[in-house]
């Protein structure tokens, strides 16, 4: 643990903060307990609720995120994601810097491909964890586990891990039951 200087330029504010290993490989200092998270990856909140138990700290997420949200149980789950910003977004995953500072985000995730955008968001004092996608399991768990370690909440991380390991299993064992020849493709 240490502190970060972390806001908008001319209004940095000192936050105890830890390292985090993002699953781009790199190590960042992220506030301990950030309360204003901004998701730009499309998967990640409807992970960090399920981490978090919340969309309480969510406070900004890409567009797509949230047309997804609004077909799903989760906007019964979480309405508050209904309220949560979009137009930070300029297309893609490309970043409005002026519209991001208004959310005034605490820790921001980007996935790791937007190195510039990763950049300029780093630039004016906001720490950014990098999200990479690897083969499903280890996206899945390791995104449980990194957000396990930033919400403080690293026992339900592990809990949905096992709980995931667990029906992993299950599917496996189902698939194995059924012919190779007979299999649907």
């Amino acid at each position: 643990l240490g502190l970060l200087l972390i806001g908008s330029i001319g209004q940095a504010v000192a936050k105890e903060v830890m390292e985090i290993q993002d699953t781009a490989g790199r190590t960042v200092e992220v506030p301990v307990n950030p309360q204003r998270i901004v998701s730009i990856p499309v998967v990640m909140p409807p992970l960090l609720f399920a981490v978090d138990g919340t969309g309480e700290r969510i406070k900004g997420m890409h567009p797509v995120t949230r047309t997804a949200v609004e077909g799903s149980v989760l906007a019964r789950m979480a309405p508050e994601l209904l309220q949560v910003p979009t137009g930070f977004i300029q297309g893609g995953f490309k970043v409005n810097i002026e519209e991001l500072l208004k959310i005034n985000p605490d820790l921001v995730f980007q996935i790791s491909p937007e190195k510039r955008e990763i950049e300029k968001i780093e630039a004016v004092g906001i720490p950014v964890i990098a999200t990479d996608s690897g083969d499903f399991y280890n996206y899945y768990t390791g995104y449980l586990s990194m957000l396990g370690k930033v919400l403080d909440k690293e026992e339900r991380a592990a809990q949905l891990k096992n709980e995931f390991d667990v029906t992993l299993e299950q599917i496996r064992e189902m698939v194995k039951a059924v012919e190779p020849d007979k299999r649907p493709r």
